[in-house]
């Protein structure tokens, strides 16, 4: 998995396609500014925002944040053998 730095504080896998990342950038912000919450993960492994059905806006300790797909996002949470 190939990451880009969007902001300081936001990372994008490279495939991320611009209207992904623009709706986790407004997430993101929304976050910041205290309008929305993020779900706590199960077993401490961190905090996410669905940005659509594949696609995650994830962050395990709320500094740095990821926009990830599906997959990635499973692997980073310990689920193992998604979509074989």
């Amino acid at each position: 998995m190939k990451l880009v730095a969007i902001d300081r504080n936001l990372k994008a896998q490279k495939n991320a396609q611009d209207r992904i990342i623009k709706k986790g950038k407004e997430l993101l912000n929304a976050f910041l500014r205290k309008e929305v919450y993020p779900k706590k993960l199960r077993d401490g492994y961190g905090f996410k925002f669905d940005i659509n059905p594949d696609w995650r806006l994830f962050s395990e300790d709320l500094n740095i944040w990821l926009i990830i797909d599906h997959l990635e996002y499973n692997r980073h949470c310990g689920v193992k053998g998604a979509h074989k």
